[in-house]
């Protein structure tokens, strides 16, 4: 909305409700006991803000007669709409003697224990969800209302410390543990540094090794990211498909880089696969692509959100709100919940309205603007900035302002009568006063007739609101990086063919590029001599064959008449002519490691594609096999 200049500060505002006389709640949290605990506490507060997470939470059980101390359910507990995230966390020294040994009891300790803490903690909260408290002495209830256990969605999480430690000065990378679905029970005692199902006839638990903790919860920082992906991990892990990933960074690494079809990151795989692999490397790759650093960049505004959260967290928790229509903070909770289920690049996408609107509001104007959901369901958002004056008392104000903001709220559910929810926020423009404060709405929209409508037409022409509306329209991308044409490599008529063939490129896939006549390869089309061959089936399906399987291994021959393979090279000539290209120094690794893999099929020294899925399929299972051999028959390869 357009800034509307404020001369008069005496703005007419509807009558203010009688103010809630009732004394407000407080909420103190524990830190966490070992240091572990209280890095976790950290993460988590920095992932699900303050008033959705609880480090040691108790029960009342064992108390007889109401007296003693109750016993602790987990070792962080997080509540937030019908999502209950339990966390176990266990700091076990991993015995430095023989790896199967040290494995085996560190596994017993740290995991098997702790999973068995989550499943306890789930039962009881199923059956008991009104007797959790804040303290040992049972005296101060959980501030939260838990979901009803019928609709509620449980997340298990145990944080196994020190394993990653051994893993990574044993075998070198990150030391993030392992997974296989085909893992289960007891057969993890004998396979160090792999996690499979704990037990496959409970819930599924989550494993988080020092690595893949800080990974997934740096980069998962809402709870709505975090969420979703444990959701469709565990969804993808139980499926029936044979998952082998050499990290929860590498699984994380192929949940961020696809999309399903509603629009939202999944594990996106043929429904008639049979077993999946994730190897190591892809979750480093995507560290240093430009994605990710365009994303970083981005980002640093959303946490602006995340500070104006806590900024009304705080006083709510701490009972020094200005004022309040329900000082009960379950209900409270209720509203402030709309902020922070806001997604990482929504919070981008808001926080950079916030900053718009002050960036260009003068001092003494009044202005607002209405942010449309981006989703059915979602709640859509005012922004309102009004002027402080002097002569004003800072009470007048605030009750000016807070009236105010219930009035735009009230005009916009006129102008959108489909919305449900509007969330107003309102603060003072930037005046160089180091006094600031902001104002909170939750208009519940779900119910309205008439007459409301004719009270928000009346403070419409009262207030002057939305006298002056500026529309326009923004896309936030995830991954912000500018499209780019990829530079070609140059290439002349002598240099050594592209597609690794050994040949002049001028006698190979260039024949007919620098003659007068039309070449058998590119039929009549004009191609540039700086550029790569627009059509040349030798190039595309070499590439084909060389993105297709593990580059770090032999690549396997593959027939030429394939129809996945025919099926390639046809994409691969629809990207060209798109002018899709692959860039020139990764084309070159590409092809070396493709002349690599020939020189390998033709001396005979190779592992067959179909005894290598047989292997990997096999493991974890009663009848795991040895090492595929070689084509020779030699069993090193």
């Amino acid at each position: 909305m357009a800034p509307e200049k404020q001369n008069d500060p005496k703005v007419v505002a509807p009558p203010q409700d009688a103010s809630n006389n009732a004394k407000p709640q407080t909420v103190t949290r524990s830190d966490g006991v070992t240091p572990s605990e209280k890095y976790l506490k950290r993460l988590c507060d920095r992932s699900f803000l303050s008033l959705w997470s609880y480090p040691s939470v108790f029960r009342d059980q064992g108390r007889p007669g109401g007296k003693g101390d109750g016993k602790e359910i987990a070792d962080l507990l997080v509540v937030f709409e019908n999502h209950v995230i339990i966390f176990s966390d266990k700091h076990i020294q991993f015995d430095i003697g023989s790896v199967e040994v040290g494995w085996s009891r560190w596994f017993k300790k740290a995991v098997l224990k702790s999973a068995q803490q989550v499943w306890g903690a789930e039962r009881w909260i199923r059956q008991f969800p009104n007797r959790l408290f804040l303290d040992k002495s049972c005296t101060v209830p959980f501030p939260i209302v838990l979901p009803d256990p019928a609709n509620a969605t449980f997340h298990r999480i145990v944080v196994a410390h020190d394993a990653s430690r051994v893993c990574r000065e044993r075998f070198g990378g990150s030391g993030s543990l392992m997974l296989d679905t085909h893992l289960a029970g007891d057969q993890h005692l004998k396979k160090p540094f792999v996690i499979g199902r704990i037990d496959a006839a409970k819930g599924y638990v989550h494993v988080f090794d020092d690595t893949s903790l800080n990974v997934a919860m740096t980069y998962l920082d809402t709870v709505s990211d975090f969420v979703a992906y444990l959701t469709k991990k565990e969804q993808l892990l139980t499926s029936g498909v044979h998952v082998l990933a050499t990290g929860e960074e590498e699984l994380l690494a192929e949940y961020v880089g696809n999309l399903n079809d509603e629009g939202e990151h999944d594990f996106v795989f043929p429904k008639d696969a049979d077993g999946l692999f994730f190897p190591e490397g892809r979750w480093a790759k995507f560290l240093r692509s430009e994605e990710r650093k365009a994303q970083i960049e981005a980002n640093h505004i959303s946490y602006s959100w995340d500070l104006l959260i806590e900024q009304f967290l705080h006083h709510l928790m701490s009972g020094t709100q200005y004022e309040a229509d329900c000082p009960e903070i379950s209900e409270q909770e209720k509203s402030f919940r709309w902020l922070a289920r806001e997604n990482r690049t929504r919070r981008r996408m808001l926080a950079g309205a916030i900053h718009g609107l002050l960036e260009k509001t003068p001092a003494n104007y009044r202005a607002s603007r209405l942010v449309k959901p981006s989703r059915p369901g979602d709640p859509y958002f005012l922004f309102l900035l009004l002027p402080r004056y002097s002569s004003v008392e800072e009470k007048d104000y605030r009750r000016v302002r807070g009236e105010m903001l219930r009035g735009y709220c009230q005009v916009a559910k006129l102008h959108f009568p489909d919305a449900q929810h509007i969330i107003g926020i309102a603060t003072e423009p930037l005046d160089g006063d180091d006094r600031r404060s902001e104002d909170f709405v939750h208009l519940d929209a779900t119910e309205w007739n008439e007459k409301l409508n004719e009270q928000a037409r009346a403070i419409k022409r009262d207030l002057g609101i939305f006298a002056d509306v500026q529309t326009f329209a923004e896309r936030e991308e995830e991954y912000p990086v500018e499209a780019r044409t990829p530079k070609r490599a140059p290439v002349s008529r002598n240099s050594p063919c592209i597609c690794g063939s050994g040949k002049r490129f001028k006698r190979c896939c260039g024949a007919g590029m620098f003659s007068k006549k039309k070449g058998n390869c590119f039929g009549n089309s004009k191609i540039e001599r700086a550029g790569w061959p627009r059509r040349c089936s030798c190039y595309h399906a070499r590439m084909a064959k060389s993105e297709k399987f593990d580059l770090e291994n032999p690549a396997p021959v593959v027939d030429d008449e394939d129809e996945e393979t025919l099926a390639a090279i046809d994409e691969g000539m629809r990207d060209a002519e798109a002018g899709r290209t692959v860039p020139a120094e990764e084309v070159r690794r590409l092809l070396a490691e493709v002349r690599q893999a020939d020189r390998q099929v033709e001396s005979g020294h190779y592992i067959k594609h179909e005894d290598m899925k047989v292997w990997l399929l096999s493991w974890g299972t009663d009848r795991e096999l040895p090492v595929p051999k070689c084509a020779c028959g030699s069993s090193e390869f």
